[in-house]
Order: C-alpha cells, then structure tokens, then sequence
C-alpha cells in the first residue's frame, strides 16, 4: 500500500510535462519573460495606454478585422510556439536521453512540453471572446475568427511537426540504416552497437519516470543507458541538424518576406509581426546557447563590443537619412559657431516682413469675403498621439469647420503642433486646398475622417520584424542618391496610401499656397535630439522663431540662447528643397524605436526625433509666433484666438497615487519626473497664455477641444493603429 502510493507521487512529480515545466523556471528565464509579454499583453497587463492588447484582441488586416486576420496572427503565433519547442528541444533533450527510444521523440517532446502554449490559447480564445462580445459581433463573424485563430495556429504547428515526422531518427531506425561498414568502422573505433548492460544514469539527467505518448497515453520513461552514448548523442545531434534546417528556412522566409513591404498583402497584422520579431530574438539566444553554453554571456559581450567598434568606422550600421536631401557632399558642421552665423538679426527681420505679406494676404482674403477690416485670427494647435489624434483632429476640424460654415479655416493663419495631430490638420489642409480648386466635392465627408484614422502600424512592424532587424539592405533612388527601405519608408508608403495620394508632394509645394494665404501656414517642430533645441520646418522662412525675438534690441538683456534651428535656411545647399512632405509628417512624429531616427547630413550627424518629446501640443510655437506679431494682430485683427487639440487629460488623478509599496517608493523620484512631462508641459503653455494675455491691449481667447472617454479607463489607445471600438469613442 506504502509503496504504491509513494510510486503514484513519484510518477507524479517526475512526469515529463512537469519536469519541464520545472526546467524552464531553472535554466531558461529569458524564454519565459517572452512568454511573460504575451501573457502580459492579452491579459491588458502590459501596454494598455498604446493598444497592445487590442493588437492581438482585434487584428487588422488590410483595414479589416475577420477570418484572414485572425488566421495570420494565428499562424505567426504557431510559428513563435514551434521556434519555441525547437529551441527548448536543441538545448535540453540531451537531459532526456530516452526520447532517443521513442518513435517519434520530437513530437512526444512537443506534447509534453505544450502546457505553456496551451494555458496561452486558453487565454487567449477567452479574451477574444470576451471582446468580441463586447463589440456586439455576431456569433457567425465571431465563429468565423475563431476559426482563422485556430487553422492558423495549428496548421503551423502541423507543417513543422510532419517534417520532424519524416526526417527524425529513434535508436532502432538509426541503427537499420546503417551500412555494413559503417558499422565495421564504429566497431573499429571501440563503438559498440550491441546492447550493453545497464549503467548508471548520467548525471545531466533529468530524473523522468512517465511521459505522455503521442497516442495520448502515460508511459513508462525507458532506460537508455544500455546503448552505446555515441549513439544517443548521435541520434540526438540529427535531430538538431534537422532543427537548423528548419530555423534556415524560416530565416531565408524572413528576408525574402522584408523583400515585399511595398506590397499590402505582406503587411501582416501588428501581433504577427510581434511574433516575428520575438522568435527572432528567442532563435538567436538559444543558438547562442546552444554554441557557446556558459560562455554565452561573454559570447554576447564580445559581438555587442565588435559591432560597437566597428561602427565607429561606419561599418555594420545604419543610419536613417531623409530622402531627397544630398548626403554625399561635406556634411555642414553643428556647432555653436555655425548655429550662432545661420542666425542674424537681419535674416530674423527679412523673414517677419515676409511673414507679415503672408498676414496682409490673408487680411485682404478675410475683407473680400466676409468684408471684415479686423477678422479674428486663429492659430491651431493640436496634440500629439498617433492614429487616434489624426483621426480626432480631422473629425473636429471638419465638424466645427462645417457648422462655422467654413469660417474656421478661413481665419486661421497658422497651425502647430506634434505627431499624429499634425497627420491630421495637414490631411484637412490639403482637402481645404483640393476643395479650393475643385478637385473634390465635400471635405465634410467622413470617409476623409475614416482616412486618417487606418492603421499605419502593420507596415511599420512588418518591416521592422522581416527587414530592419538584421540590416535594411535594398534601396530606392531620389535625384540619383540612394536610400534604404526600412520601417520609416515603410511608413511613408503606407502613410501615402491611406491618404489617397493627396499629400504625395514636396513640402515646397505649399510655398505659394501659403505665400497667398489660399491654406494657413504650418510649422513643424521636431527635436534635435543632440542638444534639445527645436528643428523649425516650414515652407517658408522662419528664422525669427529659432531664438527669443526682442523687438527693441537692449543691452540689457544679451546672451539670449538659440534653441531652434531653420530646417530650409540651415540646410538649403543639401537639398532642404526636395525634402518630401509625408517625410516632413513623419520626420516630426518619430517616436522613438517605433520610427528610426532621422539623421541630417552635418556634423556631428543632427538627429531628429518626435516633436512631443519637446512641446506635444504645439501652443509653444504658436505662443512664440504671436509674440513676433504681437503689433501686426493688434493693429489689424479684432482679438486672436488660440484653438487647442487634445486627445490626453490635462488633469492626472493624483488619487492613484495612493496605493504606495517598495517598488513604487523606490523608482517614484524618477518614474514621476517621466509621468509628468505632459504636465510640465501643461504648465509651461498657461504661463506663456498668462504672459500674452498680459502683454498685449488686442483681446486673446483659448478655446480647448479635449477627447474625454464615455468609459473610465477605456480611453482610445495612443497608437498608429486604433480599434473600430476606439473610432466610436472618439466619435462619441
């Protein structure tokens, strides 16, 4: 009775799904934290703020969420659980010599080590219903995704089974397939093929006393010791020889994958492209591994220091450049002197007269159509935050427009602002612009609204997954120079594409519109991410805003600091002029890692990145170019209004910062000075408001349009891809 039960706890403890499971909390932590993420994401533990979970709640494919979506996420997800399986097998089935006697020792492998992957689906599967529940979809459509997760899952857990199936050797087929003098050649080198008697177990094994066979039933773990261990190592190593090939194809698939970013039907959903990337990274630690066992660490140290060393020679890296500009030429020196000489005080008043023929166009325009000697003035800003600030600031533009029966962007002269905001005012400019010349009927539609608010995010990530992560290696040509197709070309087609060609221009193409106040000007305002000073980009000349103008020079006040830089007159020999408008879009939004950044031809190499990372809601800028023109407006305009975009809460709840622990208290000094940024910026915008306000005798009034979820904590994720759920929201 003693000894049976004592059998059943140890058969128990020492089943092989179990030992592995063990095996993996051991030896294997970093496969675990990739599992970790993925638990994390569909269990909205992770990234909420950005819409991860929604990447994999509710992919989207070719604007369109259903049965192919599904089945592609599906399937990336099958191939990150195989990478996985044949990753673990490579490392550790030398600890579980018996597979050698099995039949099929890969797939019996699989079996036992599936239930990560399965508590995975599990979750997973209730999640996506939940969603979709809560999306009101009908059970059909809800049938039909469930089953593109599931053919797409194990339809690649299939595929790579069966060719393990064909190719995979046991001890007994091994040993068949021998030639007669294979075997006399191993008999020579003291190889016995016959069976010996039992030894001892060896002491890297792991102790197994049941597993679960590929028919579903518990079997007892065999004793192998009785083989010759050249031939169980041997076994062993054909099996690995069989996994590489299997790791060569999916690579070779990978880069002729980010061969076909151009073409919509490879930019696979978001999550896909996650899956992608993270079984690259999980192939690559487990062969490192796998080649260099303990010294894998150093391994890593050493190729981090080679690579390092090597770039500083221009090797073995890349740099994102801005298409159309000249990069072969001697790049223009970055330093203080050279700041200090692109910036005079006669360039400075140059460009305010010619700013002011751009004011006095417009105050012309404002008296032939309405008749008004002294129209209000407005100056648009509008907030960053990816898909779901374009698709808000098109919505309320075209809304508030229409009801002012077009009045609002008649009296706006200028608009500012970061990220997708700017996406989206600039989308609403150019319709403004078409509609002007008739090229189309109604910029009140709200398939333009729909526009701005696609996905931009699935090329992004393919690119980033299949291309950019080993080296962008094919090109495209502008006026003879050539230039990589990464993630952020990758964008700028995609960008393109949603809306509709449109503002597939030179950023110079907007000079003359601009020049005669057909559209109002538009300043973007990305950061130099070398010294945080501010890459004014405009069309036209901007120099008075690169440093704090003083209408009446004094000598009391000297020193002023130049924190900004003119992008057209700083770089006008390197082909500022061919800079391309949808690149000026993105240039501005680069957030960091989701874009690369942007490298200007000087030196040191100015790098530039999201213009949020600096004053996300562009009131700066537009605070600035008022005190520029403070005399113009109030000579010429009855009151200048500041219009704010927004989709972020101006306001925190500090309530949430109750609930305090350990962690909390240790990482609060920093992690506090991170989470208030926007608040700081916040701020700093009402003081400059309370400094115009007092500053001027014309009348100033800020009327905000802030997003403002229907749910508590449900708000529209700050992402370039946005649900139909998110769309609703806004719209609400």
């Amino acid at each position: 009775m003693i000894k049976s039960i004592a059998h059943k706890i140890k058969s128990t403890w020492f089943n092989f799904p179990l030992q592995l499971l063990i095996l993996h909390f051991k030896k294997h932590q970093l496969m675990l934290l990739l599992w970790a993420f993925f638990f994390a994401s569909i269990l909205n533990g992770v990234g909420v703020h950005y819409g991860i979970p929604y990447l994999f709640l509710d992919p989207e494919y070719r604007n369109k969420v259903d049965f192919f979506s599904f089945l592609i996420v599906g399937f990336s997800i099958g191939g990150f659980i195989m990478a996985w399986q044949i990753s673990y097998y490579m490392l550790n089935s030398f600890r579980f010599q018996f597979l050698a006697s099995l039949s099929h020792p890969f797939i019996t492998f699989c079996l036992n080590n599936s239930i990560i992957p399965l508590t995975f689906i599990a979750c997973y599967t209730y999640q996506v219903l939940n969603f979709e529940k809560s999306e009101n979809l009908e059970k059909g459509v809800i049938l039909s995704n469930m089953m593109g997760l599931y053919l797409g899952i194990f339809s690649n857990i299939l595929l790579t089974s069966l060719y393990f199936l064909f190719f995979n050797k046991n001890v007994n087929l091994f040993l068949k397939t021998l030639k007669e003098k294979t075997k006399e050649k191993l008999k020579e080198n003291h190889i016995d093929l016959d069976i010996l008697p039992e030894k001892k177990e060896l002491k890297d094994q792991w102790p197994v006393e049941v597993y679960l066979s590929s028919a579903f039933r518990w079997k007892l773990a065999r004793n192998v010791s009785h083989y010759d261990p050249w031939i169980i190592n041997r076994i062993l190593k054909s099996h690995h020889y069989n996994a590489f090939v299997v790791i060569l194809v999916s690579f070779t698939s990978l880069f002729l994958f980010g061969s076909l970013i151009e073409n919509p039907l490879f930019r696979i959903p978001a999550a896909g492209s996650l899956c992608l990337l993270f079984t690259t990274f999980m192939v690559i630690s487990a062969g490192l591994t796998y080649f260099f066992g303990e010294w894998r660490v150093m391994a890593v140290l050493v190729i981090f220091g080679g690579i390092t060393l090597m770039s500083q020679f221009n090797l073995m890296i890349y740099r994102n450049k801005v298409p159309g500009m000249n990069y072969e030429r001697t790049p223009i020196p970055y330093n203080q002197s050279a700041i200090e000489a692109s910036v005079t005080r006669s360039n400075m008043l140059y460009d305010i007269q010619e700013t002011k023929k751009i004011l006095d166009k417009w105050k012309q325009n404002m008296f032939v159509k309405y008749g008004e000697s002294k129209p209000k003035l407005i100056l648009f800003s509008t907030g960053g935050g990816g898909c779901k600030s374009s698709y808000w600031t098109t919505m309320v533009l075209q809304k508030t427009d229409q009801s002012l029966n077009g009045k609002l962007f008649d009296h706006c002269v200028l608009i500012t602002g970061a990220s997708g905001g700017m996406w989206g005012a600039a989308y609403y400019r150019e319709l403004y612009l078409r509609q002007k010349t008739n090229q189309i009927n109604n910029l009140y539609d709200t398939i333009y609204a729909e526009d701005a608010g696609k996905d931009l995010l699935n090329g992004i990530m393919a690119a980033g997954a299949s291309n950019d992560i080993f080296f962008p290696w094919r090109t495209y040509t502008i006026n003879e120079s050539a230039y990589k197709k990464d993630r952020a070309y990758a964008f700028d087609l995609h960008l393109n594409e949603n809306t509709r060609g449109f503002m597939d221009k030179k950023l110079m193409d907007y000079y003359e519109p601009e020049r005669n106040a057909e559209i109002p000007m538009m300043i973007f305002s990305p950061v130099i991410t070398n010294d945080q000073r501010t890459l004014f980009i405009s069309p036209q000349p901007i120099s008075y805003l690169t440093n704090s103008f003083i209408h009446q020079p004094s000598s009391t006040i000297t020193d002023l600091a130049i924190d900004g830089i003119d992008f057209m007159s700083y770089f006008q020999d390197y082909g500022a002029e061919n800079l391309n408008f949808i690149a000026t879009l993105r240039i501005q939004a680069s957030f960091p890692y989701v874009f690369p950044s942007t490298n200007l031809p000087s030196t040191p190499k100015m790098k530039v990145m999201d213009a949020g990372l600096k004053e996300n809601l562009g009131l700066g800028v537009s605070t600035r170019f008022f005190s520029v023109f403070k005399n113009w407006i109030e000579e010429n305009t009855s009151g200048v209004i500041f219009l704010q975009l927004r989709t972020d809460p101006k306001y925190i709840d500090l309530s949430a910062q109750e609930t305090t622990n350990i962690i909390s208290e240790t990482t609060n000094p920093i992690g506090n000075i991170y989470s208030n940024f926007m608040n700081l910026q916040d701020y700093n915008n009402d003081i400059f408001l309370g400094f115009i306000k007092n500053m001027t005798k014309t009348q100033v009034h800020f009327i905000p349009f802030s997003y403002e979820p229907t749910l508590e904590k449900q708000e529209a994720a700050m992402s370039i891809h946005i649900t139909s759920k998110d769309k609703a929201d806004l719209r609400a």
